[in-house]
């Protein structure tokens, strides 16, 4: 693993072998984060461990970054939650020093966002959720019924019964 940009102030090169898949009871969750998220063996390793879902916080944003999430999802055949925030010039404290010098000129809205939660087929359920400054959840399915995480949360199901691995 290699850190990307930034990242690499703080975190130096790996080998994956700690990356972990924790069960949350419902599901057997794991994640990447940012551009993590652009590496097959970081994938294949929690894919291989047994993720049903999968987290994918993120400054990137846009169409190809929706669909890297639906590749994740059909790749891993599990759900992917993106998030991607949402961030207005108000976020950032006036008693931030660069504010005023680097963000002046970004205008009022510098990240528009984009949360998406994509299913194990790659179909998205939920978002993207551009520009609005609202929650994400899944309170729709793609075969009409409930939402498969509503129904597998509440009732302590596996998510994902059509794995492959």
């Amino acid at each position: 693993m290699i850190p990307t940009t930034g990242e690499r102030l703080v975190w130096a090169q790996g080998d994956g072998s700690d990356l972990q898949v924790h069960d949350f009871g419902f599901a057997q969750v794991a994640g990447l984060v940012c551009w993590e998220n652009y590496m097959p063996l970081a994938r294949y390793t929690l894919n291989a461990r047994g993720a049903e879902v999968h987290v994918a916080p993120t400054w990137d944003r846009g169409g190809p970054w929706v669909a890297s999430m639906q590749h994740i999802a059909k790749e891993g055949r599990c759900y992917v939650v993106g998030c991607a925030p949402r961030m207005e010039l108000s976020d950032i404290p006036d008693s931030m020093p660069y504010k005023q010098d680097y963000l002046a000129s970004a205008g009022t809205e510098f990240h528009p966002g984009g949360s998406v939660i994509v299913d194990p087929d790659g179909k998205i359920i939920a978002g993207p959720l551009p520009t609005q400054r609202r929650g994400l959840s899944n309170s729709r399915s793609t075969s009409g019924g409930p939402s498969r995480i509503a129904v597998s949360a509440r009732h302590g199901r596996s998510l994902c019964s059509t794995r492959r691995i």
